[in-house]
């Protein structure tokens, strides 16, 4: 069995270097190097090692979607995505069939270990999601919708999201929208602010149903 010849630890990251045989062997974080208790001079058994990188690569992945996560919240979606683009860059390789299974097995168990501590809930992102838009952007259910499909959202979480009821109905948020850029189209003959208001409702997302309703309103006052 190869020994453990020497243990450096990195400058900046919080991880050792094992040597073995007076090579590199491979490297660990801190913390599990602490836990395995390994020692200068200390044989280790050669078909123990992938067992102990398997679990350093899983906390590495399940560091780095903490970090992720730590700007905003995000859908399982997104968190799997950026989970095979750090994984791409390391050095596992995807282009063998049983290294591409290793591959989906780490994101696979790195995702269940963040729904267990409720980091990831795509009902709770789709929630969020919708209200920081309504706040701080607003936008038509379509646009939303569409927004959260691309984000991997199934249908029925966007349904369900939109049946609690959360602010306010497609009609009034137009409305509200376009009372704000009154002064806009005021000056505008009546054909060109019609198609002006119809065009900035359909960018932000709303249906032609909706859009009609408030060129009804519009012709009204």
């Amino acid at each position: 069995m190869p020994k453990i010849t020497d243990i450096k630890k990195q400058k900046v990251r919080p991880r050792v270097n094992i040597y073995l045989d007076g090579k590199f062997g491979f490297s660990l974080n801190l913390e599990d190097y602490l836990k395995l208790g390994l020692k200068k001079d200390q044989e280790i058994d050669l078909n123990t090692i992938p067992h102990i990188l398997n679990q350093d690569q899983q906390k590495k992945l399940f560091d780095s979607a903490l970090n992720f996560l730590s700007f905003r919240p995000r859908s399982e979606k997104e968190i799997r995505d950026k989970l095979w683009a750090i994984l791409k860059k390391s050095r596992i390789s995807t282009s063998q069939e049983s290294l591409s299974d290793k591959v989906h097995k780490l994101i696979d168990e790195t995702v269940a270990s963040l729904k267990k501590i409720g980091q990831v809930d795509d009902l709770q992102f789709t929630l969020w999601w919708i209200e920081q838009r309504q706040k701080f952007r607003p936008k038509g259910r379509m646009a939303l919708a569409n927004e959260l499909s691309s984000k991997g959202i199934k249908k029925e979480i966007i349904d369900e999201a939109f049946s609690r009821g959360l602010g306010e109905d497609d009609l009034a948020l137009a409305s509200k929208l376009i009372d704000k850029k009154k002064t806009s189209f005021e000056k505008l003959a009546d054909f060109e602010r019609k198609k002006k208001v119809a065009s900035y409702l359909a960018r932000r997302g709303f249906s032609w149903e909706v859009i009609n309703q408030v060129l009804t309103l519009i012709k009204e006052e």
